[in-house]
C-alpha cells in the first residue's frame, strides 16, 4: 500500500480536540494525537481500539519515573493503558506508543496487543506472555511507515526480520489483525500441526532474541559475555532460516491466500 501523508507538518498543527476523546492528561500530547488520527484514517487505518483506548489513556512524565533505562525513552503499559514518556522532544517514539494504543485490547484475564498476548493475575499483575518482540517490530515497522525512521531506535537493526515476515503473509493480513483482532497471531497460511509448531518456535525464538540483546547491550561496555553474543547470534540463524523456509514457499502462500480472500 502507498502511504498517504497528512499535511500540514506537526510543527503547524493547530491545536483541536479529536471529538470528545481527549482527557485532561492527554491534551498534553494533543498535536501528536491529532496528527497520528489524521494521517491514519487518511490511509484508512481501523481506529476504533484507539479512540476507545484513548479516553482513558495515562501521560506519565519523566519527574515520575522510578527506574532509569538508557535505552528506552518511552513505553506504553498495556494493563493500565498508560504511555510514560521520557523524551517528549521526539515524537517518533510518542507515535511508536501510540500505535500500541491503536491495537490493545482488555478481556478479563487476558490483554490481547497487536500480535502479543500477556496473561495478568487477579491483582491485575503480569503473568505471561509471548509474541513481545514480533509486536514490537511490527509497531516500530509501522511507525517509520508512517512517520519516517528514527535513526536512533533500538530496532532499526531487526526491521528486515519483520519486513520479510510482511512480504511472505501479506500486508492486509497483518494489518487487519494487528488493529482489529489483536493476540497472538497465526497467519491463515499456517494450517499444518508441523507448521504450527515451526511458527510458534519462531515467535518464541524472537521474543528470547530480544531478552538476550538487552542484557547484551546493558554488559558489553564493561564486561562482554562472548557465550552471551554466541547466544545471540544462534537465534540469528534460527530466526533467518525459518524465514528463509517461508520464503520459498511464497509463491504457494500467496496463491492460497489470494483465492481465500476472493
Amino acid at each position: 500500500m502507498k502511504i498517504k501523508f497528512f499535511k500540514p507538518t506537526l510543527t503547524k498543527l493547530k491545536e483541536k480536540q479529536i471529538s470528545n476523546n481527549l482527557n485532561p492528561e492527554t491534551i498534553a500530547l494533543e498535536k501528536e494525537i491529532t496528527y497520528f488520527i489524521k494521517t491514519l484514517k487518511l490511509n484508512k487505518i481501523n481506529l476504533n481500539l484507539f479512540l476507545h483506548n484513548l479516553k482513558s489513556l495515562k501521560i506519565k512524565n519523566t519527574n515520575d519515573l522510578e527506574i532509569e533505562n538508557d535505552f528506552i525513552e518511552a513505553y506504553y503499559d498495556l494493563i493500565d493503558n498508560e504511555i510514560t514518556i521520557l523524551n517528549f522532544e521526539n515524537p517518533h517514539v510518542i507515535f511508536h506508543e501510540l500505535f500500541h494504543t491503536s491495537s490493545t485490547k482488555k478481556q478479563e484475564d487476558l490483554i490481547n496487543s497487536g500480535f502479543s498476548t500477556i496473561k495478568i493475575d487477579q491483582n491485575n499483575q503480569f503473568k505471561s506472555g509471548v509474541g513481545f518482540y514480533l509486536n514490537e517490530l511490527y509497531t516500530e515497522y509501522l511507525t517509520q511507515k508512517f512517520f519516517g525512521k528514527d535513526n536512533d531506535c533500538l530496532y532499526n537493526m531487526d526491521i528486515p526480520i519483520i519486513q520479510r515476515f510482511e512480504q511472505i503473509f501479506g500486508e492486509k493480513q497483518l494489518y487487519n489483525h494487528y488493529f482489529q483482532s489483536p493476540g497472538i497471531f497465526l497467519p491463515e497460511q499456517i494450517t499444518s500441526a508441523s507448521e504450527k509448531k515451526d511458527y510458534i518456535e519462531f515467535v518464541n525464538n524472537l521474543d528470547l532474541l530480544e531478552d538476550k540483546k538487552m542484557i547484551y547491550a546493558e554488559t558489553y561496555e564493561t564486561n562482554p559475555d562472548k557465550h552471551l553474543l554466541e547466544e545471540i547470534k544462534y537465534y540469528y540463524k534460527v530466526i533467518d532460516e525459518f524465514l528463509y523456509n517461508l520464503e520459498n514457499k511464497k509463491q504457494y502462500y500467496s496463491k492460497t491466500y489470494t483465492k481465500r480472500e476472493k
